[in-house]
């Protein structure tokens, strides 16, 4: 960042996700296919940093799975995995969001621990 960030604001959370590792440094990371916003605040509350970012992937390799009128999307390359995408099955669609939050929380606390236990700033937080 071109200057310390106290506090990071995500236009849509649902797409991606940003947290201030260090003043520094702001670390975003996609959620879901889309389009959505990065501002980045100084201490007193100025915008330092404003960006669109857009989601998405390849379908190079990609698989459109329906049973019925449920739809589940894959990733393939060795092999297949079902990648979230809207317009899934409902159902599947929360199963796999969950699962790629805990799996962002837990790289966010082995980030952490790395760090000497102090975890990634991230809206506002000393």
């Amino acid at each position: 960042l071109p200057a310390p960030a106290y506090t990071v604001v995500i236009g849509n959370p649902s797409v991606a996700d940003a947290v201030i590792h260090d003043r520094n440094t702001l670390i975003l990371t996609g959620r879901l296919h889309g389009r959505t916003n990065v501002i980045a605040l100084d201490a007193r509350g100025r915008v330092i940093y404003a960006q669109e970012v857009i989601v998405g992937g390849t379908m190079d390799g990609g698989v459109t799975l329906y049973r019925g009128a449920n739809r589940t999307t894959y990733a393939c390359g060795a092999s297949c995995e079902a990648t979230p995408t809207i317009g899934d099955d409902p159902e599947r669609f929360s199963t796999l969001s969950d699962q790629g939050n805990a799996r962002i929380q837990a790289a966010a606390q082995a980030l952490a621990a790395a760090d000497g236990g102090s975890a990634p700033l991230a809206g506002g937080r000393e």
